[in-house]
């Protein structure tokens, strides 16, 4: 059983990975990125802006993908107190991870918004 579970998640971890490397090779990296700093009018403010709102979206989708495993984990602890602190861990630390993106996307939004003014 514990073979079965293995193999069915690192089915499930190449799967979404080689979505996200194909849907990455079918774009240039300017639209992948979103940044055109090189341009006139644009700022070292707006640049960082936008190079935090690429992380934001690389971190979304990673953490659903940890939030979808630690609840994997969850339901196959089967009452294992070892098992149920893994799960427990990996949601907490997910979590704060999110918190962490978001809270620098929004710093970023502020610092532009500030800098812009001057």
């Amino acid at each position: 059983m514990y073979a079965f579970k293995k193999i069915l998640f690192i089915s499930i971890l190449v799967l979404l990975t080689t979505a996200f490397v194909t849907q990455a090779a079918a774009l240039s990296y300017e639209t992948m990125l979103n940044i055109n700093c090189g341009g006139t009018g644009n700022s070292i403010p707006e640049c960082i802006r936008a190079l935090v709102e690429y992380i934001i979206r690389l971190a979304l989708p990673v953490a659903a993908i940890f939030i979808i495993i630690s609840g994997f984990l969850f339901v196959t602890s089967s009452g294992d107190p070892k098992k149920l602190e893994t799960a427990k861990s990996t949601l907490t630390w997910t979590i704060i991870g999110l918190a962490i993106a978001v809270a620098a996307w929004t710093l970023s939004i502020a610092f532009t918004t500030f800098f812009s003014e001057l």
